[in-house]
C-alpha cells in the first residue's frame, strides 16, 4: 500500500533510560490518536515500530495516550548482514494507493462476504444437514460482523470513522 505518513514529531525535554541507552520523548498525532515515543541517538537510525519514523534516532517504545497500543523493543542485535524477510510465496502483492485501501477497508468491514458470494457450493455436513451455499456464507457474514464489533480499538482508529 502506498501510503503518505506525515508524522509532526514534538521533542520534549524528558529522559529515562530503556535497555542501558538514554531515550527522550517525543509526541505525535497519527490516525486519530495521540502517541508519545521513546528514541534514542545512541542507534542513528529515524526507524520504529509499525509506520512510526522520523526522530533522530531508533524510537525503543511507543504507546497511545489510551494504553491500547504499546510497543517495546526486546533486543539491539549490532549485525553488518542485511536483513532480508523470507519470501514464503504464498501471497499476491498488489500494490494500491491509501485512499483505496481505506475504501477497500470498510467495505469489507461493511460486508465482509462478498468475495465468497457464489462461490461456497450446497454441501452435506457431518451430521446429514443439506446446507446451501448462500446460508453458509450468511453464517460465515454473521460471525465475522460479530467479531469486528468486538474488534474496535485498532491501531489506525481513523478507519473505524466514515
Amino acid at each position: 500500500m502506498d501510503q503518505k505518513v506525515i508524522l509532526n514529531w514534538k521533542l520534549q525535554n524528558d529522559f529515562k533510560t530503556i535497555m542501558n541507552y538514554k531515550v527522550q520523548k517525543a509526541t505525535t498525532e497519527f490516525a486519530g490518536r495521540k502517541w508519545t515515543a521513546w528514541f534514542t541517538t545512541s542507534i542513528p537510525f529515524q526507524d520504529g515500530h509499525y509506520k512510526f519514523f522520523g526522530l533522530p534516532g531508533l524510537i525503543l517504545e511507543i504507546e497511545d495516550s489510551m494504553n491500547s497500543h504499546h510497543f517495546t523493543i526486546k533486543g539491539v542485535k549490532d549485525s553488518s548482514e542485511e536483513f532480508i524477510y523470507p519470501d514464503l510465496n504464498n501471497y499476491k502483492e498488489i500494490k494500491i494507493k491509501y485512499p483505496q485501501y481505506v475504501k477497500f477497508f470498510r467495505a469489507y468491514r461493511a460486508n465482509p462476504t462478498t468475495y465468497l458470494i457464489g462461490k461456497i457450493p450446497d454441501f452435506t455436513d457431518s451430521e446429514g444437514n443439506h446446507i446451501s451455499g448462500q446460508q453458509k456464507v450468511k453464517e460465515i457474514e454473521k460471525m465475522r460482523l460479530e467479531k469486528f464489533k468486538k474488534d474496535n480499538n485498532i491501531l489506525e482508529i481513523d478507519l473505524l470513522k466514515k
